[in-house]
C-alpha cells in the first residue's frame, strides 16, 4: 500500500466516524435564528449536562457541570467539572465566555491557559457557542459547531438548573453533594 491510497483510506475512515458520531456535513455550519431577547443575567448558576451529541471527551470523563458566573465586565466565567471515568477524580477547567456584542446569546469561550493565545485557541472546549433555547430555570440548548474546510462538525448539550437524584448518583457522591 502507497501512502497516498493510505492517506484516502484514513481520511475516509475519519469522515466516516465524524459523521456516524457527530451532526456534520459538507460545507461550513448552519446558522440558527438567534433567541430573542436573551438575558445574559438570568443564565447564572449551577447547570448540569444531561444530554449531548458524541464528544470524544465522553469516553475519559462523566457527570459534567457548569458553574456559570457574570463578571464586572459582563463576561460569563465559566468553571466546567467532570469526574474522570479511568481514575473517579474530579477534573476542573475554567474559562471565560464572552457575548457576542449584536447576538447576545452568542459566546466565545477561551478555555484559562498559559499556553500563547495561537495555541490556547485550538484547546478542547474552545470556540463559538450559542444557546437555541431556554427558560432560564429548567433547561438549555447550546450548540456549538466547527468548520473543518470543506466540511463541519456540530455538537448540542442539554443542561438542566436543577438536577433530580435518579439522574447520577454517582456524580453527587463524588462531588460530595449527598
Amino acid at each position: 500500500m502507497n501512502l497516498k491510497t493510505i492517506g484516502v483510506f484514513v481520511f475516509i475512515v475519519f469522515v466516516f466516524n465524524v459523521k456516524c458520531y457527530h451532526s456534520s456535513g459538507f460545507g461550513r455550519c448552519p446558522k440558527y435564528i438567534a433567541l430573542r431577547n436573551f438575558n445574559v443575567s438570568k443564565i447564572v448558576g449551577t447547570w448540569y449536562e444531561i444530554e449531548r451529541t458524541f464528544h470524544l471527551m465522553e469516553l475519559i470523563t462523566s457527570c459534567v457541570s457548569l458553574n456559570i458566573w457574570e463578571n464586572e465586565r459582563k463576561q460569563l466565567q465559566v468553571t466546567v467539572r467532570t469526574i474522570s471515568r479511568w481514575s473517579g477524580s474530579i477534573i476542573i477547567n475554567r474559562g471565560t465566555a464572552i457575548p457576542n456584542k449584536k447576538i447576545r446569546s452568542i459566546f466565545s469561550y477561551k478555555v484559562d491557559s498559559t499556553l500563547p493565545n495561537l495555541l490556547a485557541k485550538y484547546l478542547p472546549g474552545t470556540g463559538i457557542y450559542q444557546f437555541l433555547e431556554t427558560d432560564y430555570e429548567n433547561f438549555a440548548v447550546i450548540w456549538t459547531c466547527a468548520d473543518l474546510g470543506i466540511f463541519h462538525v456540530e455538537n448540542s448539550i442539554i443542561t438542566k438548573l436543577q438536577i433530580h437524584l435518579y439522574y447520577c448518583r454517582k456524580c453527587f457522591c463524588n462531588y460530595k453533594i449527598l
